[in-house]
């Protein structure tokens, strides 16, 4: 005749799962928390343990841990019977090495049935073993970056970062005067391919006074400048 223990501090519940085994054909043992469970279940000796997971003074998780670390309840099957119903809660309890997980409500019967399944199952079977942990994966330390060779690139960045100098006046009344001229060159140029004969000379003395007026005014604009500056 096989034995099961039905450990649930619901005394309602308790009788019935039990009265259930009893009526096929099990002796059936009870205890109302996991500490009772434990002892019972070393004095008694059961083929199958019905858990209950919400208990006071001792949970059904750690009932089900202090058993699976004595030799002889480690290979015990051990349905979880439980109102929590939410996947990760299933999943915690198989892996602490439970045979099965049923919620609350459920059928007496499906109960028996899942029972003498998990008695049937060879030893090895009969618990979930938690899974593994993941191999140590050795930490590889990256190579430091080779130094940068400059390029020609670096050296027109570097030119264009420095401050530019600021031309002199000087500088700025030679440029003007250079494309005064060039502008007079170009008209030179235009004029002698529409007049070639006879108007070269008149363009000569035009240019002889532009360039005078443009000497006169340039100079007044330096000594205007050289004032203001000093002034400031």
């Amino acid at each position: 005749m096989p034995r099961v223990l039905i450990v649930d501090d619901d005394e309602p519940i308790r009788r019935m799962v039990a009265l259930a085994f009893e009526l096929e054909g099990f002796e059936v043992e009870m205890a109302a928390d996991g500490m009772d469970g434990i002892v019972k279940a070393e004095l008694f000796a059961p083929d199958v343990m019905i858990l209950d997971i919400m208990m006071p003074r001792m949970d059904g998780l750690t009932t089900l841990a202090h058993l699976r670390q004595q030799p002889a309840t480690a290979r015990l099957p051990v349905l979880l019977l439980s109102a929590k119903a939410d996947s990760t809660d299933i999943a915690i309890g198989l892996r602490a090495g439970a045979s099965d997980y049923v919620t609350k409500p459920f059928e007496t019967d499906d109960l028996i049935t899942r029972a003498g399944e998990a008695i049937n199952r060879p030893a090895s079977a009969r618990t979930t073993p938690a899974r593994p942990p993941p191999p140590h994966q050795p930490v590889i330390p990256r190579e430091p970056r080779p130094a940068r060779t400059p390029g020609p690139a670096d050296g027109l960045a570097e030119q264009l970062r420095r401050p530019q100098a600021r031309p002199s006046r000087g500088d700025e009344w030679r440029g003007a005067v250079g494309a005064l001229v060039a502008f007079v060159v170009l008209a030179l140029g235009v004029a002698g391919i529409v007049a070639f004969h006879g108007r070269v000379r008149t363009l000569l003395e035009l240019v002889t006074g532009v360039l005078g007026v443009v000497i006169v005014v340039g100079g007044a604009l330096a000594v205007t400048r050289d004032r203001a500056h000093r002034d400031l």
